[in-house]
Formats: C-alpha cells, sequence, structure tokens
C-alpha cells in the first residue's frame, strides 16, 4: 500500500458528491494536498492538465511516459509551492 503523507492523509475525507470523489482519486494518487492540487490547477497549462488528469482517469492503462511525464508534471509544481 502506498504511504501518504500525515498531511495529505487529513485532506482525503469524503464529503459526498462526484467532484469530491475526482479530488479524493487525484490528490491521493499524487500524494498532495488541497494547496498543492489548488496551484497545480491553477499554474498547469491545458496540455499539462490533461496529461495530469489522463493517468488517474482510468479510462486506459497510462503507458510509462504517460505516468513519468504525469509525476514530472506533479514535481514540478509541488517544488514551486514548497518555495
Amino acid at each position: 500500500m502506498k504511504k501518504l503523507r500525515p498531511e495529505v492523509k487529513e485532506t482525503l475525507q469524503f464529503k459526498g458528491g462526484f467532484d469530491n470523489l475526482i479530488d479524493i482519486t487525484i490528490k491521493s494518487s499524487y500524494n498532495i494536498t488541497d494547496e498543492e492540487m489548488d496551484d497545480i490547477s491553477y499554474l498547469a497549462t491545458d496540455d499539462e492538465l490533461d496529461i495530469f488528469t489522463t493517468v488517474v482517469s482510468g479510462q486506459t492503462i497510462p503507458t510509462f511516459t504517460e505516468l513519468k511525464n504525469a509525476i514530472l508534471i506533479r514535481n514540478k509544481y509541488v517544488a514551486y509551492f514548497q518555495k
């Protein structure tokens, strides 16, 4: 099982609704907080957001390259958030 950071675990509370379920899926998949996800949503380009969300959508099995690119996008904006 994947180890989530304590600050991420605190934000994974299901409050009902499909939007909340999608948020929880993305936050737990990428091990990010609400604030980090907000920054990624605000700062990332449309192409980056497509890559970022397609990997966790479950519609297709992502390739290694897609996974790598999604993680690079996550790391880029989490590092930006931590500055």
